[in-house]
């Protein structure tokens, strides 16, 4: 199970699945809370909170 980011660009201090589980809704757009350089970074959603880890997508080419 991952660690929770929490402070730093995590606008959210926990999960709240509710916010996007009703009805239709799906979770919003993901933002990156945590990014070290490596393979993998932590997005969060910007509606409810929720952290996932994902593949990085940092390209030194378009920096």
């Amino acid at each position: 199970m991952m660690e929770r980011v929490v402070g730093g660009f995590s606008l959210w201090p926990e999960e709240r699945p509710e916010l996007c589980n009703k009805g239709i809704e799906r979770c919003g757009e993901a933002r990156c809370v945590a990014c070290d350089g490596g393979d993998w970074d932590v997005v969060e959603c910007s509606k409810c909170g929720k952290q996932k880890k994902v593949r990085c997508t940092f390209d030194d080419d378009f920096a």
